[in-house]
């Protein structure tokens, strides 16, 4: 059998994955970084996306931890969190059993370490960005500020938050170049109240999910807010949302 690095190199990009994901099953073995990669670099087709995070999911639902190395710990989170799997991403992201960042947290870190293993006795480095991507993951996942690829610099930025279960509040802050941009969410029995920032001579666009979602005495669509998303002008605002 192919390796997945001659089966990749094999065909150009487009075509390998449409071969490699055409079938309800997968062609050959793989780990969870192979699916993860090309869906958080979008270098999968729009038909075969949810295919490939759904397989994906599959994967990671097996042990419900992370199970890649440098390359996937960059991708993973996100992968799942673009593709409807964000609380998933929020559970392997917060396991307080080996390995995962939660149980790093729950045996005293403070910072990041260079191994997963607190007691190894080699790569011990107690400040070390190799599995840092999860702090990238807090702000554009749980917090969703997002850039928008057609106005760089925060000039027009995105909102796309996820209320993962297991959390009940977040908060995130990004300091653009027009000034401070505030994402944060508390839940409040079955509601959830968003609140967001944009900074002057700026804007942006805000999707949300939930079953109800209110700004003040104003309710909106499922298709305003999950698919068209609310334009939002610099100033303040908070959202109520009945999930």
């Amino acid at each position: 059998m192919l390796s997945i690095a001659q089966f990749l190199l094999s065909f150009p990009c487009q075509k390998c994955l449409l071969i490699y994901y055409q079938n309800s099953t997968l062609l050959v073995d793989v780990v969870t970084t192979e699916l993860s990669a090309p869906l958080y670099w979008g270098l999968v087709p729009d038909s075969l996306k949810q295919k490939v995070a759904d397989n994906l999911a599959l994967e990671v639902k097996k042990t419900n931890h992370i199970d890649v190395g440098l390359l996937g710990t960059k991708t993973l989170l996100g992968a799942l969190s673009q593709n409807g799997y964000a609380d998933l991403a929020f559970t392997v992201a917060s396991q307080e059993t080996y390995p995962s960042w939660g149980w790093w947290i729950k045996n005293g870190a403070t910072t990041l370490y260079e191994n997963w293993d607190i007691d190894a006795s080699s790569d011990l480095s107690r400040n070390h960005i190799m599995f840092g991507a999860i702090s990238a993951w807090f702000y554009k996942s749980l917090g969703g500020i997002l850039p928008n690829e057609q106005s760089p610099g925060f000039k027009s930025f995105i909102l796309r938050p996820n209320f993962v279960n297991g959390l009940n509040h977040f908060e995130a802050e990004f300091e653009s170049r027009y000034g401070l941009i505030i994402s944060k969410w508390k839940r409040r029995g079955n509601h959830v109240e968003y609140s967001c920032q944009v900074p002057p001579n700026s804007k942006a666009v805000l999707y949300l999910k939930g079953v109800k979602i209110k700004l003040g005495d104003k309710e909106f669509t499922t298709e305003e807010v999950q698919n068209q998303g609310i334009d939002l002008t610099a100033g303040s605002y908070t959202f109520l949302i009945e999930e």
